[in-house]
């Protein structure tokens, strides 16, 4: 999976430790919306941080 291929949505705080991620990844063969939520005390997470995470996320539940 390619990180160019991820777009993130939104980033939504749950709670004090959950964050909800909302993302579009699109290639040739996978079209898919989703939702992740990552555990975390940082809540200064960027776009491009929750890009990394989304995606790393995905290979481990793909794999």
């Amino acid at each position: 999976m390619f990180l160019d291929n991820l777009n993130i949505r939104n980033l939504k705080k749950i709670d004090d430790q959950e964050l909800l991620v909302e993302f579009n990844y699109n290639n040739q063969f996978i079209n898919m919306t989703g939702r992740v939520t990552l555990e975390t005390e940082n809540f200064d997470i960027t776009f491009n941080d929750a890009k990394q995470l989304v995606l790393e996320q995905l290979e481990e539940e793909i794999n």
